[in-house]
């Protein structure tokens, strides 16, 4: 099958040293939770001037005279003395090594799990607990098998928190194709098969802006005959929004187009794309701005 492509403008923690390995075979000498709770290891936690990816900034020290491991487990929570923050989230488990009486100061990933609020900054003062939303605990069962792009981690995150849209969640490997599948399901949300690409940026304030700019799908296309198309995007009120300067060529038979369309200054609401050889239309595409 052939493929086509055209672009439009378009509680408290602390550390040692991180490693992260497969979830099914992590292994550790205490869960961080039965370390503290036992005086094994002492604890701080503050923020790393993020939200997402490595956030927290963990300050831990060995009590004891031999090396120890321990496993901060996916579900920790993060929560910030000024509730007006974010509470962070752990996906995936990850194991802190610590030598004899040693202390660390290192970085662990953490998710932003309420975008509206505050990011954190690193005069953050955390709180440590566990996860009690059996969503993420669904999610956190679903994707151990799994490899998932970090660059997703965030997105899947507020799919649960925030019923953001899955669709954010990106579509590139059948690892992604079957999160998606799974978190349209539990979050509830009605399936998509494009996907959103969002801008995302802090402001003065803190506050997180998450501003559409593409969408990005894939059609599969059955012709005749050979041609070339036009694409023309039309809104809900069937007036066209767009209409590509020039043709793509498709072959004869069956063959794959995928497309990114850049919607950052459109109003919001649902559009059809149509693939068009002169009046007459080879496919179309529903999709949501």
């Amino acid at each position: 099958m052939n493929t086509s492509s055209y672009f439009i403008a378009t509680m408290v923690v602390g550390v040692g040293l991180l490693s992260f390995t497969q979830h099914s075979k992590t292994h550790s000498d205490s869960e961080l939770f039965s370390a503290i709770k036992s005086g094994l290891i002492t604890c701080e936690s503050f923020g790393a001037g993020g939200y997402s990816g490595k956030s927290v900034t963990l300050n831990m020290t060995n009590r004891k005279s031999n090396e120890i491991k321990i496993l901060i487990p996916e579900g920790t929570l993060f929560y910030p003395k000024d509730p007006g923050e974010q509470t962070l989230i752990t996906v995936e488990p990850q194991i802190i090594v610590l030598g004899p009486k040693e202390t660390k100061r290192e970085q662990i990933n953490a998710f932003c799990s309420e975008h509206f609020d505050r990011s954190p900054g690193t005069s953050t003062v955390f709180s440590i607990g566990k996860n009690k939303n059996p969503k993420f605990d669904s999610l956190f069962a679903f994707i151990r098998p799994l490899k998932i792009p970090s660059h997703d981690h965030q997105h899947m995150v507020w799919a649960v928190s925030n019923n953001s849209p899955v669709s954010a969640v990106s579509n590139e490997n059948k690892d992604s194709k079957s999160l998606r599948k799974f978190l349209y399901q539990l979050t509830g949300q009605d399936e998509r098969d494009f996907t959103s690409g969002y801008i995302i940026t802090v402001d003065e304030n803190g506050y997180i802006q998450r501003k559409l700019y593409r969408i990005l799908g894939e059609m599969e296309l059955s012709s005749i005959k050979s041609r070339f198309l036009y694409q023309e995007v039309y809104n809900s009120n069937g007036k066209m929004k767009y209409r590509s300067n020039m043709a793509f060529e498709i072959p004869e038979g069956k063959s794959k187009y995928n497309f990114s369309i850049g919607v950052g200054s459109w109003e919001k609401g649902s559009y059809t794309m149509k693939l068009k050889d002169g009046k007459e239309v080879i496919g179309t595409y529903v999709f949501e701005v």
